[in-house]
């Protein structure tokens, strides 16, 4: 993992967030890979436990955001528009140098912010104070953030308004079985809802199959991503 970030033998995937009126990209989730000595991609189910147990997820939070934010100033030069959606770690709050190195390139280009949205992981972030200040300061300079859903039903989505996050992520994966299982029907439209009636804007990731898909459009959900929708794409 050193070696790649130091070589820049990472490449970035941009997978769509989909919005569910018009089904056309809204946003790009960024995704990492890295590329080892043959070139072969190793993906993040492989990166992270390994960079997390070696303490470089702050490293790979860096090269991640100012990659992405180099993307971002190409799509521009060539008169395209694109939002982005940089997937931060877990610790990404503990990083003492990443929002004066944001700053600083924020200051260095010409990047709207409003472009850019964070997401973050962890659901114990919430009850983090420093982690809190964290988004606030992201939040300050003019970027989204969303958070993944964390359990709780409309309760969460009551603690995620509360918190002021204008987004939030629901992993379609937690309802695999939807179509049959009411206990899932019941949580996911309490979940839809809640963010109806509080503002706060839903994504529903890893839509994997139609029966889902055909819901959260029944249901109004407003932006959806996973395979069914679009793949993980190298190029925007």
């Amino acid at each position: 993992i050193e070696d790649c970030l130091a070589r820049d033998r990472v490449t970035l995937y941009y997978q769509p967030i989909i919005d569910l009126r018009t089904d056309k990209p809204a946003a790009y989730e960024v995704l990492v890979r890295l590329l080892d000595e043959k070139n072969r991609l190793i993906l993040p189910a492989e990166i992270f436990p390994v960079a997390k147990a070696y303490n470089l997820l702050d490293a790979i939070d860096n090269h991640v955001m100012l990659a992405t934010l180099r993307k971002y100033l190409q799509l521009r030069a060539h008169r395209m528009k694109a939002k982005l959606s940089i997937n931060l770690t877990d610790t990404a709050h503990r990083n003492a140098g990443f929002i004066q190195l944001f700053m600083d390139s924020l200051a260095a280009g010409s990047l709207n912010p409003s472009d850019l949205m964070f997401e973050i992981s962890s659901a114990s972030l919430i009850e983090n104070k420093d982690a809190m200040l964290f988004v606030r300061e992201l939040q300050g300079m003019g970027c989204a953030v969303a958070i993944d859903y964390f359990g709780g039903g409309a309760k969460a989505v009551a603690a995620t308004q509360a918190l002021g996050f204008g987004f939030m992520k629901l992993d379609g994966q937690k309802f695999a079985a939807i179509s049959t299982d009411k206990a899932q029907q019941q949580t996911f439209l309490a979940v839809v809802e809640a963010a109806q009636a509080a503002g706060i804007q839903l994504i529903v990731e890893k839509i994997d199959n139609p029966t889902l898909y055909r819901l959260c459009k029944r249901l109004d959900v407003p932006y959806g991503q996973g395979f069914f929708l679009a793949e993980p794409q190298a190029r925007l």
